[in-house]
C-alpha cells in the first residue's frame, strides 16, 4: 500500500503547480525565518507509521547545490544509496527533486514520478511549486486548483478530475507532537486533494462509448504538516482513503484495491542542521 499512498500524495504535489502558478517570488524581500533550514549535509530522519503501527525510518538530506534557470537550489535525496522508496509522503515527494527559498515561500523544482498503479505511470515536471509560505495568515487559502486528465489503464480510457486546495494551518507558540519531543514557534499546512476517475466504456459494438463513474468525485488525501522554525519539517499526519465503484458484476476486476484507508504520521526522531 506504500506505493499507492506516495502515488496519491505525488499527485496532489504535482496537479497544483499545472499552468500558471502566480507565486508572486519575493526574492527581493528576504524573510528571516528558516521553518526548512537549507545547508549542504543538514538531514532529518522520521520514524514513519500506519494505523499506529511503526512500517518503516525514512531519512532525509540535502545533498548539493544545483543551479536550475539561473537560481540556486539545495537537492534533497532519501535514505542516502537505498534503492527502496521512501515509507511516508513527505520524503517521498522532497526526494531526488531541488529546493529554494524566495522571501517567505519555499519553492520545489523536480520531476514528481505517478503510480496510481502498474497501469499509469505518469512522469510530470514542476518548476518553482510553493510548498510553504511563512508569511501567509492561518486559513489562507494558498492553492486551488481544478482541471482533469486522460490515461488508459488496463485497456480502458479514464479522464481523472481533481480539485487541490492548500491552506495555510495554525501558527503556535509551540507544539509537542504526539508521543515525542515539543518545538517552539511551529507552523502548518492543511493539503486536500479531491480526486473523481471515469472510463469511457462501448457496452455494446458500434455505439459511442459510455462514461461510467470509477471513483466518485470524494476527498482522498488531507495531510497536515508541521514545521518548526530553525529545525524544519517536525510531523506530518495524513488520512489516505477512497471507495471505488463496484464492478465485480460485470466481470471487471480493476487494477487497483476497491476501498483503502489509512492514517499515515511522520514523527522526526533525529535531526543535524545548521
Amino acid at each position: 500500500m506504500k506505493n499507492t499512498i506516495l502515488s496519491l500524495f505525488a499527485l496532489a504535489a504535482v496537479v497544483s503547480s499545472c499552468g500558471s502558478d502566480n507565486n508572486n517570488d519575493s526574492g527581493n524581500n528576504p524573510s528571516n525565518d528558516n521553518y526548512l533550514p537549507l545547508t549542504v549535509d543538514n538531514y532529518w530522519k522520521y520514524e514513519v507509521s500506519s494505523d499506529n503501527a511503526v512500517v518503516g525510518t525514512d531519512s532525509l538530506y540535502i545533498e548539493k547545490d544545483t543551479t536550475i534557470n539561473a537560481n540556486v537550489y539545495k537537492k534533497f535525496a532519501a535514505n542516502y544509496l537505498a534503492t527502496e522508496l521512501p515509507f511516508g509522503f513527505f520524503t517521498g515527494i522532497m526526494n531526488g527533486n531541488s529546493l529554494r527559498k524566495s522571501g517567505s515561500k519555499l519553492l520545489l523544482t523536480g520531476t514528481t514520478g505517478l503510480s496510481l498503479s502498474a497501469e499509469l505511470p505518469v512522469d510530470v515536471d514542476i518548476v518553482d511549486l510553493p510548498v510553504f509560505d511563512s508569511a501567509a495568515s492561518t486559513g489562507t487559502e494558498k492553492k486551488k486548483k481544478n482541471d482533469s486528465f486522460s490515461q488508459t489503464i488496463s485497456g480502458f480510457p479514464v479522464t481523472v478530475t481533481y480539485n487541490l486546495t492548500a491552506t495555510q494551518g495554525e501558527t503556535l507558540a509551540s507544539y509537542t507532537i504526539p508521543g515525542g519531543e515539543s518545538y517552539s514557534n511551529v507552523k502548518s499546512v492543511v493539503l486536500k486533494l479531491n480526486l473523481g476517475v471515469a472510463a469511457s466504456i462501448e457496452i455494446f459494438p458500434g455505439v459511442p462509448p459510455t462514461s461510467i463513474p470509477v471513483l466518485q468525485p470524494q476527498d482522498v488525501v488531507v495531510s497536515t504538516v508541521y514545521f518548526a522554525n530553525n529545525i524544519g519539517m517536525i510531523y506530518a499526519s495524513t488520512n489516505v482513503a477512497y471507495e471505488l465503484e463496484d464492478f465485480s458484476s460485470f466481470g471487471i476486476t480493476l487494477p487497483i484495491p476497491q476501498t483503502f484507508s489509512q492514517i499515515q504520521t511522520e514523527k522526526l526522531i533525529a535531526h543535524q542542521v545548521e
